[in-house]
């Protein structure tokens, strides 16, 4: 995964985008070549978009940044993320 990651070289990070429109963000980015997106995980509503995502682009590398304890980080990939990102560190989240 992280040798994908770095193929790349860049993450987009989309947050605050409606629901609707995550698709349309998704489908930009596969058809430039892009298939990473990093969503700021923070509701309910945003793992319906990691689902919509992984359901329309299976292939998609789809992560949840933001993750801040166990809790979060269990919805993050119980939702589909294939990887998650912290402001910072809690030895129980890594734990997890």
């Amino acid at each position: 995964m992280f040798t994908r990651l770095r193929d790349y070289r860049i993450i987009p990070t989309v947050d605050n985008v409606e629901i609707d429109e995550v698709l349309n963000i998704a489908e930009a980015l596969a058809e430039a070549e892009l298939p990473v997106m990093e969503i700021v995980y923070r509701n309910h509503e945003d793992a319906k978009k990691i689902r919509m995502i992984l359901e329309e682009f299976p292939e998609f590398i789809i992560g949840a940044g933001g993750i801040l304890n166990p809790d979060l980080l269990l919805r993050a990939c119980d939702a589909g993320a294939r990887f998650v990102t912290s402001p910072g560190v809690n030895p129980l989240t890594i734990n997890e």
